[in-house]
């Protein structure tokens, strides 16, 4: 079923803006089962529909021709027909050869909207995909009529795909009947650049999939939390699971990270789940960020210098500052340059030197925890040249630029 609709919209001052098509595909259970029916029914066929079910060769490619990403969907092509039945069981719904050119027009958008999302393609990204599409096949009618502006792409990921998806992240949740259907909240806030720049905290939700067999996650909701105060994310934590039909008996853990707010907003929620007949709710803390601050405080220790290393004058840098300082200081392509000279030297004049010289160090950002590995395999994958680098090569340079290397404080 294809809820077709046109809207007008109005910029701030009144005037009327452009318009564009949006189209909402809502296919029910029940709705999929009476056209279902109605096929099984239809004892007698057209000579056009005699025509389609012959073309139809079932589960190939067509070549070319097709709607959406990727050059053709199964079943389609120049001269394919549609089979009824497999439009109505097959999950992707496909345009009939009897379909109006408008609509096929808004199939292929919401084709194209569904794998930009899918790829995580921005919005912007997608305004050029009509006219490459078009130059691909000047003579597509449905091609040339396409438009996915950025404003319309996000109204339909919002008032189409969105409910869709929430519609069936809730039924996932809820098939596992009286004695499944358990699951856990996570809460998350950051200060994003939305509506302002404001603290807004997202609610995700892990449950397990009865038809996929495996544990997953979804994400709920996004509530704007200003200052963070406990009633409030409480109320709308209850807000979202009541809006969502969820029932919160079901909720065994409560899982966030470890400011004293999240432990005031994980103390009264679970209070209150307890007064509803839910007193086991678990309080899932965040073990990363302790895990995070002992690693970090062991790297410190490491950079202590005792008191006869300080009679010998040794300096000592945390691996943090080392790997940051390492990777700015070659920022510069004639720096680069230079060490991979370095690097081809040593493999003339060292046996066993086995340095990927195609390969360069790793940026390292502080607040990304996991990173530091990688960066740290990818300067001792180029210890040896490196250290020869500044050791030998950058003090005997005659370079002008080299000579002011020596002085920088990264040096």
């Amino acid at each position: 079923k294809h809820s077709v609709s046109q809207t007008h919209k109005r910029n701030a001052d009144g005037r009327k803006g452009r318009t564009d098509n949006q189209m909402t595909i809502a296919v029910s259970a029940t709705a999929a089962e009476d056209l279902d029916e109605e096929a099984n029914n239809n004892d007698v066929n057209t000579p056009e529909e005699e025509e389609e079910e012959n073309y139809n060769e079932p589960e190939e490619r067509g070549r070319g021709g097709g709607f959406g990403m990727g050059g053709g969907v199964r079943g389609s092509g120049r001269g394919g027909g549609w089979n009824k039945r497999r439009i109505v069981r097959h999950p992707e719904q496909k345009p009939s050869k009897t379909m109006p050119l408008n609509d096929k027009v808004l199939y292929a958008e919401i084709r194209c909207i569904i794998k930009g999302v899918e790829s995580d393609y921005s919005f912007l990204s997608m305004e050029n995909w009509p006219s490459v599409m078009s130059s691909c096949d000047p003579g597509s009618e449905v091609f040339s009529r396409m438009n996915l502006n950025r404003k319309k792409v996000s109204e339909v990921v919002r008032f189409g795909l969105y409910p869709s998806m929430k519609q069936t992240l809730v039924k996932r949740v809820k098939e596992g009947g009286e004695t499944g259907g358990f699951f856990t909240t996570g809460l998350d806030s950051s200060t994003i650049k939305h509506l302002g720049i404001q603290k807004h905290c997202d609610i995700n939700i892990r449950y397990w999939n009865e038809a996929g067999g495996q544990v997953e996650d979804g994400y709920l909701d996004t509530h704007v939390v200003g200052h963070e105060p406990a009633v409030r994310q409480v109320n709308d934590l209850n807000k979202t699971f009541t809006e969502m039909g969820i029932p919160l008996t079901k909720m065994v853990g409560l899982s966030r990270d470890n400011p004293r707010v999240m432990e005031a907003v994980s103390k009264l929620f679970r209070s209150e789940l307890a007064d509803k007949g839910n007193p086991g709710v678990v309080d899932l803390i965040c073990y990363l960020h302790p895990c995070h601050t002992a690693f970090e405080k062991c790297c410190e220790s490491l950079t202590k210098v005792s008191e006869l290393e300080e009679e010998e004058g040794v300096i000592k840098i945390d691996i943090s500052t080392l790997l940051s300082s390492i990777h700015g200081f070659f920022n510069s392509p004639a720096r680069r340059e230079d060490l991979t000279d370095v690097g081809e030297e040593l493999y003339d004049k060292l046996a066993g030197f086995e340095e990927n010289l195609n390969k360069f160090f790793k940026r390292h950002v502080s607040t990304r925890w996991l990173e530091m590995g990688p960066c740290l395999e990818s300067l001792l994958d180029r210890w040896t040249s490196t250290v020869h680098y500044f050791t030998a090569f950058l003090p005997n340079s005659k370079d002008s630029s080299d000579k002011k290397a020596l002085k920088t404080d990264r040096y």
